[in-house]
């Protein structure tokens, strides 16, 4: 029997399967790094004006190439996903483009729906060409791997780690508007990883908590699982170092569940990592005991600034969402349309509002909202069908997590790595759906 040389196409097609499979890789790695060039730069009032400028991601470089490989080895089968999920999706990312129509910037509304629809798009794709779960949970343990250990040593020097072409923001604890914690006069910089907030790096770290558990929980490989215990529990420890108090409570809330959904249920092995990732974080917390008091204590100026800028934005929503309720300011433009608010404050007060249902109901109006209310709606309504499905219920909680996120924070939606992250808890949770979902009656498409 002689081994016949392959073709030129059969060549061909084994390295667009390959280059196909890295850049999968690649796509769910990046998602949380902040690896971006800065298009055009905009100001307000002198200073560099963040939600007015235009940037280009590396995941945008890597998802469109990706889809771009997609159209050329596409086969004939197709999903959408779900009906019930879809049509929601599809409504929100219609409107969210006619909304360019009536925003105040047209420019940075129509980069912002291209982000969106660029994201869906890759939603489309892990629908169709994920086969194992395994190809988006191994690239995203790493890479939130990585984030949390760039946290925990940021935090350790007490300055960034001198990276900013790793998209690393440059990170001294001595300048005014750096988030920090503050004990006995000493300026504690918080964990930031290449986020550009530490409170974005606590909630995606949280979000991607589950995920990792699951795959430790069903993993066989004994060496693999060795290392992704040691990554859940270093993931621990940097959510309390990021001393984002909305993600300790999302990871503490989590974690509870799932140590007592894995000893109801019997999966000892996903009570066991649970329980010693709560542990690591409670024990990070208390070694950190000063600053976390600090963070309770709203007489401190720094805390009481917080507080307050958050009631300000209320406030400021009322009267942007007031004058446009019923269509909204247009998608990416919340911040914009501040400026006619007021005019007169520094940069940074230029920010969208720290709520995403809120944000969504501004940029959106009425409109846009009654949408947002229809995905939601049938998200929970999905949820309580798996309710009963312990094999796959740990993939539904990241959704759960982005969503309780966005009450208290805006870069589920306003930010790149956000709108990744909520479409690949789409993703997560369909798959669990194929699961677990097998009887003919429970089909959902």
């Amino acid at each position: 029997m002689t081994n016949e040389p392959r073709s030129e196409s059969g060549s061909k097609s084994s390295w667009l399967g390959k280059a196909e499979k890295g850049l999968l890789w690649l796509s769910v790695f990046l998602l949380p790094w902040q690896l971006r060039h800065t298009v055009m730069f905009a100001a307000v009032n002198g200073g560099y004006f963040e939600y007015g400028s235009w940037h280009i991601y590396a995941t945008d470089l890597v998802i469109a190439v990706l889809l771009l490989l997609w159209l050329v080895r596409q086969s004939r089968q197709f999903t959408s996903g779900p009906r019930w999920l879809n049509l929601p999706l599809l409504a929100l990312l219609v409107w969210l483009t006619l909304s360019i129509a009536w925003a105040g910037d047209k420019s940075l509304a129509a980069i912002t729906a291209a982000h969106w629809w660029l994201a869906y798009g890759w939603y489309l794709y892990l629908l169709n060409r994920v086969e194992d779960i395994g190809q988006i949970l191994n690239p995203l343990t790493w890479g939130i791997g990585l984030q949390a250990a760039w946290g925990v040593m940021q935090y350790m020097v007490n300055h960034s780690l001198g990276l900013p072409w790793l998209g690393e923001s440059v990170l001294n604890p001595q300048v005014s508007g750096v988030p920090v914690v503050i004990a006995d006069g000493i300026r504690q910089l918080r964990a930031h990883g290449t986020l550009p907030h530490a409170n974005m790096l606590g909630g995606v770290l949280v979000a991607a908590v589950p995920a990792l558990i699951y795959w430790y929980a069903t993993l066989s490989r004994s060496q693999l699982r060795r290392w992704l215990a040691a990554i859940i529990i270093l993931v621990a420890m940097a959510v309390g170092l990021s001393f984002a108090r909305g993600a300790w409570m999302v990871l503490g809330v989590s974690l509870i569940t799932m140590i007592v959904s894995g000893w109801g249920w019997g999966n000892r092995r996903q009570a066991n990592i649970a329980l010693g990732a709560l542990l690591f974080f409670v024990v990070t917390l208390a070694t950190q005991y000063q600053f976390v008091l600090n963070r309770f204590n709203l007489s401190d100026s720094l805390e009481e600034r917080s507080v307050n800028e958050r009631i300000e934005g209320a406030a400021m929503w009322e009267r942007v969402a007031g004058a446009n309720a019923v269509r909204g300011v247009g998608i990416g433009n919340y911040a914009v349309a501040l400026q006619t608010v007021d005019g007169t404050q520094p940069v940074w007060w230029y920010q969208p509002v720290h709520n995403i249902y809120l944000l969504v109901t501004g940029e959106l109006g009425i409109v846009g909202a009654a949408i947002w209310a229809w995905l939601i709606a049938a998200l929970v309504w999905f949820q309580v069908k798996l309710r009963r499905r312990p094999e796959a219920w740990l993939l539904v909680l990241p959704l759960d997590a982005w969503l309780a996120l966005g009450l208290v924070d805006h870069w589920p939606v306003s930010l790149q790595q956000g709108r990744l992250l909520l479409f690949m808890a789409l993703v997560l949770l369909i798959l669990a759906s194929k699961v677990s979902l097998t009887k003919p009656e429970s089909k959902l498409y």
